[in-house]
């Protein structure tokens, strides 16, 4: 590899960290979108979602597990 390709690739990474610091929520968001997408089907989310992968619904009616330390 050359001098010039390997600060390229160092600036490639540098510019995907900014860019997944910068913008976390929507980051997150997209992720969970894609998760509620691939499982609306599964058995457990078709009891809460009834075959949706809106956000909302999934925080209004899905439990959240609580821990007490």
């Amino acid at each position: 590899m050359s001098l010039c390709s390997d600060c390229i690739d160092r600036l490639d990474e540098i510019v995907l960290k900014d860019d997944l610091t910068s913008n976390v929520k929507q980051i997150q968001d997209e992720v969970l979108e894609e998760i509620h997408t691939l499982n609306a089907n599964t058995e457990y989310l078709r009891c809460f979602l009834h075959g949706s992968s809106d956000k909302e619904l999934f925080k209004k009616n899905v439990p959240m597990a609580n821990m007490k330390m």
